[in-house]
């Protein structure tokens, strides 16, 4: 299944405030508060604000300063301090700060790599339904990586994650019952949680399932529901579904041969690209 490193997903840091401990000044905190905003136009002010903050112990001026220095946005980029200030956060049970702490335990940024730390702080925020934290959990059981290999567990924390909507937990729970990986085979399974990923714009769920009807891979062959959901890839700027769907006119697949639609697709895809970019 590869790596854990690929399923490292970025997520948005959360910018709610708790109350202080003791009074703070009321600038700082909307500026803490807007810090995401605020890095953009204001780095400065945004880092005094939340610095101000997490100096006397509030977890989300440390969450978010911690984003600062793991982002270099605001401070200059530097994993020690980010960890140092995520920990702050992550010691007071704040969620996404565990998750973040696992994040960087898993790809070593600043520390040794090191999936069993990984693994504590992931469980963490997964018990505190943070989805992406169940999502790398559940991967870590599936691949046995800093974990004993526990199919059992990574459906367990796949379906959290994939139950709050989390599209690369669907996607993985897709490709687990269409491949039978640590499941039994099963395609109604596999169909529904690639179309639940799919309908989010997740890509590779799209040319899976675009693959499914194309090929009739365990549902009925339906081309015409194959080329719905390969543009939906292609519109995204997916190399892969515009090199299908040029096969598609090529061989006549559900449509009428078409040469010159097939030599287009090429051509479409590098003018989508540049206009992408």
């Amino acid at each position: 299944m590869g790596s854990l490193k690929p399923r490292l997903i970025s997520v948005l840091v959360f910018v709610s405030l708790f109350a202080l401990a003791s009074p703070a000044p009321a600038d700082d905190v909307q500026d803490c508060s807007d810090s995401i905003v605020l890095v953009k136009t204001d780095p400065g002010r945004a880092f005094a604000a939340c610095s101000s903050l997490a100096e006397r112990g509030n977890a989300i001026a440390q969450l978010n300063l911690g984003s600062m220095y793991y982002k270099g946005e605001g401070a200059p980029q530097d994993y020690n301090d980010s960890l140092k200030w995520y920990r702050a956060a992550a010691d007071q049970g704040l969620a996404e700060a565990e998750y973040a702490v696992g994040v960087i335990y898993a790809r070593g940024q600043g520390v040794p790599p090191d999936l069993v730390e990984a693994q504590k702080w992931l469980h963490k925020a997964a018990i505190q339904q943070h989805p992406a934290a169940q999502y790398l959990l559940g991967s870590m059981y599936l691949d046995g990586e800093g974990v004993t290999r526990d199919s059992d567990e990574a459906v367990k924390w796949l379906r959290m994650a994939g139950d709050k909507g989390f599209a690369p937990a669907q996607y993985l729970l897709g490709t687990m019952y269409q491949h039978g990986l640590g499941v039994a085979k099963d395609y109604h399974e596999a169909e529904k949680w690639y179309r639940s990923a799919a309908d989010k714009g997740f890509v590779l769920a799209q040319l899976e399932l675009g693959r499914m009807y194309h090929e009739g891979i365990g549902i009925a062959m339906n081309y015409t529901e194959a080329m719905r959901i390969y543009r939906q890839a292609a519109d995204q700027g997916s190399a892969t579904a515009q090199y299908l769907i040029g096969s598609i006119f090529l061989r006549g697949d559900g449509v009428k041969k078409d040469y010159a639609e097939a030599a287009m697709m090429p051509l479409w895809m590098k003018v989508k690209r540049i206009a992408i970019e």
